[in-house]
């Protein structure tokens, strides 16, 4: 599963948009990034990573301390995620992205392991390596985990996040 699998292009542009302003992380992209990609799920409704990154917005408001009301935004994040799941669950985007609403909930041994399946499904993922190492340096296990951010940066040696 790849962004470049949908056949429609505005909604591939919308979704790409969005991972641009997403990833400056701040409150107002992230805003930003929800309307891209609602609109791109709206010009293709089976277009699997923007729910998923769709989904992300939501986490990051819990994560990041941006929601008013971070029981909705949670489980909004989970419904979109079961969403991206329940089309596609070989896409690891959306077994790192229920790594990191396990790693919020701390539940940390639930995280470790969709980390693993985001990297069992896409071995050369850097954010994949990453969220990994991040569920296992919060599950204790950081000598793992440094040698997974040491893959992800050679994956990725610029990453944005």
């Amino acid at each position: 599963m790849s962004f470049n699998s949908i056949n429609n292009n505005q909604a591939l542009d919308k979704g790409m948009q969005g991972v641009h302003v997403m990833r400056r992380l701040a409150k107002q992209d992230n805003a930003q990034a929800r309307q891209f990609f609602e609109e791109a799920i709206a010009l293709d409704p089976h277009y699997v990573a923007a729910h998923a990154l769709l989904a992300m917005t939501h986490l990051y408001d819990v994560w990041l301390g941006w929601s008013t009301n971070p029981r909705q935004s949670m489980a909004q994040a989970i419904k979109l995620g079961e969403r991206a799941l329940a089309m596609a669950d070989d896409f690891d985007m959306a077994h790192s992205l229920f790594g990191h609403i396990y790693l919020v909930r701390r539940q940390y041994e639930k995280a470790v392991a969709e980390g693993e399946r985001a990297v069992d499904l896409n071995p050369n993922s850097a954010d994949a390596h990453a969220r990994l190492a991040m569920s296992l340096t919060y599950a204790g296990r950081p000598e793992e985990a440094v040698a997974l951010f040491k893959k992800a940066i050679r994956f990725n040696p610029l990453p944005p996040d």
